[in-house]
């Protein structure tokens, strides 16, 4: 599970939906759609954000359009390929981030080290927790 430390810029409520705006400390935001979210909702409050390594996918630049919102531009650092998954450490301006793809697609990316990304999530799979140390 990759966790980072976030500030919330804001956050909008339908109903009990909210839709959080948050910066990572490497200044890259996001954008978090949650169902029943309580807690903080002042602007430039601590959180963390918590992305599953299987909800991370990859794709090569340039992205032409896409309705993906969370983009995370990274740089391969390690690979780890198995017969079914591929484990891909990236670095995204100074953090870590893992994501876990089929290795069909890591194939099909033909990644190697060093190798330009943009990682995506998709809003309704970050998960926005109120727990910073």
């Amino acid at each position: 599970m990759n966790r980072f430390a976030a500030t919330l810029l804001e956050r909008e409520r339908e109903g009990c939906l909210s839709l959080s705006h948050l910066r990572l400390d490497n200044g890259v935001e996001l954008t978090a759609l949650s169902a029943g979210l309580d807690g903080v909702d002042e602007a430039g409050a601590r959180l963390y954000v918590a992305i599953k390594a299987a909800e991370v996918s990859l794709a090569r630049p340039p992205l032409s359009a896409i309705s993906l919102r969370n983009r995370l531009p990274g740089r391969v650092l390690r690979l780890e390929h198995g017969r079914l998954l591929s484990r891909i450490m990236l670095d995204c301006a100074g953090l870590t981030l893992e994501a876990l793809i089929t290795r069909r697609g890591a194939d099909e990316l033909a990644l190697v080290v060093g190798d330009e990304v943009i990682a995506l999530v998709k809003a309704n799979e970050l998960t926005v927790l109120s727990d910073v140390d």
